[in-house]
């Protein structure tokens, strides 16, 4: 009677084996049974059986080898290099660096070229990149605010402002992408009217700002109590940890930028105001100078 243990998938240990014991041995395909004259030598993973898949992005033959087994007893294969999106040309890369490693063609594990289908964008082997690129093939957004529309009906202001940000003109690397912009290429008067008038809107924000720039300049000094007349220009509520704060961006009639951050809420947009206040500090934002303030009191 022959008392058989598996030690980590790798070593075997024979205890109680007569001379003329009989073991029977039911191995794993990807291991080989060794053996040393008459001593036993041991069972150890066959690390040179290769086999070619697909890569993650599913656009790609890749070479695996095994590397053993994991807690699952599933087998498991790593990584050796990527081959070709073309099936034949794939199997003899393969091939070359099999045989580059000095190991016989028979370690790789059957793949016929001519039963696979060339890998010609990347993605289409995955089902839901494949769903995605069908669903464009006929016209209608697969993703983002206006999935499920059609494509030629969304705003193009979309398409100009964010999607294609700007330019219709380059092709995209990204299939779904690329395959969007030609549709959205058929309005592409309309794209460029937008592109052309967010330039124009841009060169006004700028000549707006530059003015500011001129105009603006710091007031008081840091820790003095000043008096100040001013439109309210920006006004947000803050709902923050603390509760409810307000910022508040004013403007004299000289162009003198003043910010406020605090409880007190001093108006609305559009309203004028006359009040006292704490220089805070002085500071700039877009290079337009501001004058921080706190502790404001409105004049009754």
């Amino acid at each position: 009677m022959a008392l058989v243990m598996c030690i980590n998938y790798s070593h075997l240990k024979l205890y109680k084996l007569g001379k003329a014991d009989t073991v029977q041995f039911k191995l794993l395909k990807p291991y080989r049974f060794e053996v040393q004259g008459s001593r036993y030598k041991g069972i150890k993973p066959m690390n040179d059986q290769y086999e070619i898949w697909t890569g993650g992005g599913k656009g790609l033959f890749t070479l695996r080898r095994f590397d053993g087994y994991y807690h699952t007893g599933d087998p498991r294969f790593v990584h050796v290099k990527n081959l070709s999106r073309d099936p034949h040309e794939a199997l003899r890369k393969a091939q070359d660096h099999i045989r580059a490693e000095g190991h016989d063609l028979g370690v790789l594990d059957g793949f016929d070229p001519d039963r696979v289908v060339g890998l010609n964008t990347w993605g289409e082997c995955d089902p839901m990149r494949q769903h995605t690129l069908n669903l464009i093939a006929k016209g209608t957004m697969p993703f983002g605010k206006y999935f499920g529309q059609a494509i030629s009906d969304i705003p193009v202001e979309y398409f100009a402002n964010w999607y294609l940000d700007g330019d219709i003109d380059s092709k995209r690397n990204d299939t779904a992408k690329e395959q969007i912009r030609l549709q959205v290429l058929d309005r592409r008067d309309e794209f460029m009217a937008v592109v052309e008038a967010n330039k124009a809107a841009q060169v006004k924000r700028e000549e707006a700002l530059e003015a500011k720039r001129s105009k603006s300049s710091h007031v008081g000094e840091i820790g003095a109590r000043i008096d100040i007349t001013a439109t309210i220009t920006v006004v947000k509520a803050i709902d923050g940890f603390y509760g409810i704060s307000y910022f508040t961006i004013l403007e004299n009639s000289k162009g003198d930028v003043f910010k406020y951050v605090g409880s007190a809420e001093l108006g609305a947009k559009g309203d004028i105001i006359t009040m006292k206040a704490t220089v805070k500090d002085h500071a700039e934002y877009d290079g337009v100078d501001q004058t921080v303030i706190n502790r404001p009191k409105l004049s009754k």
